[in-house]
């Protein structure tokens, strides 16, 4: 367990911290075209009737509100570095 945590765990953090980011912004992928697909709620649902009606507004809306969900989801990259600093100094501190 020790290894683990000393060496295996701060190596891999790159790793993880990189897959968490792809993930989240393919998750939000993922519910959209389940939405367009086979919803009848949602936001790939108003983007899909925002279009069969020509209605530009409601899929601006609709779109804009996408961006703002994936950005959210995605860390900040000072989040990411302080995180991965953090465990640097820990790792040095243990040495």
């Amino acid at each position: 367990m020790q290894t683990f945590t000393k060496l295996e765990l701060p190596a891999a953090m790159p790793m993880i911290v990189s897959g968490l980011k792809v993930g989240a912004t393919l998750s939000v992928i993922g519910a959209v075209v389940g939405e367009f697909v086979g919803a009848d709620r949602g936001l790939g649902f108003l983007v899909k009737q925002g279009q069969g009606l020509y209605d530009t507004p409601l899929m601006f809306v609709a779109v804009i509100s996408l961006v703002v969900i994936a950005m959210s989801l995605l860390w900040d990259r000072r989040a990411r570095r302080a995180i991965l600093a953090r465990l640097e100094t820990v790792e040095r501190a243990e040495r």
